[in-house]
């Protein structure tokens, strides 16, 4: 996948600290320098979730996603908000206690895991309205230039590439930066 100009994520699941270390540290290693991300399970137990994100931490994949998780679990890694519908999103731009992420990564009900109930065409216009509506409002200014999202599932053809091209572009004429 990330020879095809794609990015790959690891799905942990319920993933021992072993074997989470064991699978990251072969990606890491087979991937270099190329950007790859990493899946974690918000409704996981705890302890097995806290060890994941240890090893997350120390190994720095380039992307992660909490599925099924919660914006106070999200700030363990600070880098990534996942939005798979757009109500948590929502909360997410407008709640004092979360600010918008960096990294906000959209996958829609055909992208397979644990998402939300839209496909993924609808989803992103949903959500692009929503964070079109935060960088204009105050969220704007020099805060724009570190989002990037990342859109998932049906982006590997021309045409759905040109779709997103087109979605993203009031979010990068405000700075922000899309990734499909």
């Amino acid at each position: 996948m990330a020879d095809a100009g794609g990015l790959p994520f690891i799905a942990l699941a319920l993933s021992t600290v072993e074997q989470t270390r064991s699978v990251l540290e072969r990606t890491s290693a087979e991937l270099g320098d190329r950007p790859w991300g990493v899946g974690v399970l918000g409704f996981a137990p705890e302890e097995t979730r806290s060890a994941q994100l240890d090893v997350i931490r120390e190994i720095r994949p380039s992307c992660a996603i909490i599925a099924g998780g919660r914006p106070s679990q999200a700030r363990a890694l600070e880098d990534v908000a996942s939005a798979p519908s757009c109500t948590s999103r929502r909360r997410g731009c407008s709640g004092s206690f979360c600010r918008p992420r960096p990294k906000v990564h959209l996958r829609g009900s055909e992208c397979g895991g644990h998402v939300g109930p839209r496909a993924s065409f609808p989803l992103w216009e949903a959500q692009l309205a929503v964070l079109t509506d935060f960088m204009d409002g105050d969220g704007g200014g020099d805060a724009n230039a570190g989002i990037q999202v990342f859109f998932a599932g049906g982006c590997t053809m021309r045409a759905p590439r040109a779709m997103v091209a087109v979605l993203a572009a009031p979010l990068t004429a405000r700075g922000a930066r899309s990734v499909s």
